[in-house]
């Protein structure tokens, strides 16, 4: 039986009248994550702002216990209003809640409704004393961060080993390790040196979110053919049954190729390359590792198919036969590395690029070190091990 003066049921009953149901269920889902997708302008801000004021008053969290994340300063900014607003309305109409909404009016600004960056800031500030970081650092410009990359891009196209040398310091300044000149000219020429700086700032982007620091990519590129192994059996663990629904879907027993036994006997190309898929792939369905070859025999066979089996077959797919193989197509790089791997050359390329990253990564921590910066990625990197 409902409580008709419960606070919690009004606010529920005015939950109802203000929300559409897809966006009731969210912001009263038990869950403590949840899932809302939808296009712009379509209240998303205003169904978040909800569920976080329905978490506080509905007693599951304090104001300061729940983290609200925006990819703007803006739009942080906005929900904080939006969440203001609606607290400010509950308190005004409905007085068995205005005691607790007046409470978190005078915590609001302590709740952690920022973007990521300045929430891993706040972290550090309040929780990083362990941290070996300089109490004066601080967050690195644009300016500041753009003179560099466009330094680096110089020093990359003059091929200035000597400038790496010395910036890096450590083992590359006492020449333990050391880059190949003709190589790394090669490099340059081949992909330029923005290309190359750009591939290493974001892959030390990437790496520095997750905690790793430059020597992650030196042993990566010293241990790459078990990397690769390792890499191609979990490739093989995601996709294997997704491909093994093709094989189903064209050679099993209710599949396109039954469907067309009558018309395997014609003279046309499609028929003949059709015939030989299933003289070599028919019967039993193929094992994970020959899945790749598969597929790529697949895309060959449909490679140019056109004419009235073709046309059969883009009935029965839902699709024109070229766009289906389209799809192939764009599989076949990764076909290609889990049935051979790596080409030599092509494992060459990588392990340099590797070392490169390293030590542009080098370079750039011992600058911002130097200076007592901290970079957006460092902030996140520094705010997770505060929180481990």
């Amino acid at each position: 039986m409902t409580r008709k003066n419960d606070p919690l049921e009004i606010l529920l009953s005015r939950l109802e009248k203000e929300t559409l149901p897809s966006q009731f269920e969210a912001i009263t889902a038990e869950e403590p994550l949840i899932v809302v997708s939808a296009g712009a302008g379509t209240g998303k801000t205003w169904t978040l702002a909800w569920r976080f004021v329905w978490a506080f008053l509905s007693g599951r969290a304090d104001v300061r216990q729940i983290l609200t994340l925006t990819f703007t300063e803006k739009a942080a900014q906005e929900m904080k209003d939006r969440i203001e607003m609606l607290l400010g309305r509950i308190r005004e109409d409905i007085p068995c809640l205005d005691e607790r909404a007046s409470y978190g009016l005078e915590h609001l600004e302590e709740a952690y409704i920022s973007t990521i960056h300045a929430f891993s800031m706040r972290t550090i500030k309040e929780r990083g004393i362990n941290l070996e970081l300089d109490p004066q650092a601080r967050v690195l410009s644009v300016p500041e961060e753009t003179s560099f990359w466009r330094e680096l891009e110089k020093r990359l196209d003059r091929t200035d080993l000597e400038w790496f040398r010395v910036n890096a310091g450590g083992k590359w300044n006492t020449g333990e390790d050391t880059l190949d000149q003709g190589l790394m000219q090669d490099l340059v020429n081949a992909y330029g040196a923005h290309g190359i700086s750009s591939l290493a700032s974001n892959m030390i982007s990437l790496f520095s979110s997750l905690g790793k620091d430059p020597s992650h990519l030196r042993n990566w590129a010293e241990n790459m053919e078990s990397r690769d192994m390792e890499l191609s059996g979990q490739l093989l663990e995601i996709n294997a049954p997704w491909w093994s629904e093709v094989w189903y879907s064209w050679l099993g027993p209710e599949g396109i190729v039954r469907s067309l036994e009558e018309g395997l006997g014609g003279k046309t190309s499609l028929a003949a390359a059709l015939t030989d898929l299933v003289r070599q792939w028919a019967g039993q369905a193929p094992g994970k590792r020959d899945l790749p070859r598969f597929l790529g025999d697949l895309s060959s066979c449909l490679k140019g198919a056109r004419g009235k089996l073709a046309d059969r077959i883009s009935n029965m797919l839902g699709k024109k036969v070229s766009e289906y193989r389209q799809d192939l197509v764009k599989q076949e790089p990764l076909l290609e590395f889990l049935h051979s791997g790596f080409k030599n050359e092509e494992k060459i390329i990588r392990k340099e690029l590797l070392n490169i990253t390293s030590l542009i990564w080098t370079i750039w921590g011992s600058v911002k070190s130097k200076s007592a910066l901290i970079s957006f990625d460092d902030m996140i990197r520094y705010s997770i091990d505060v929180m481990e």
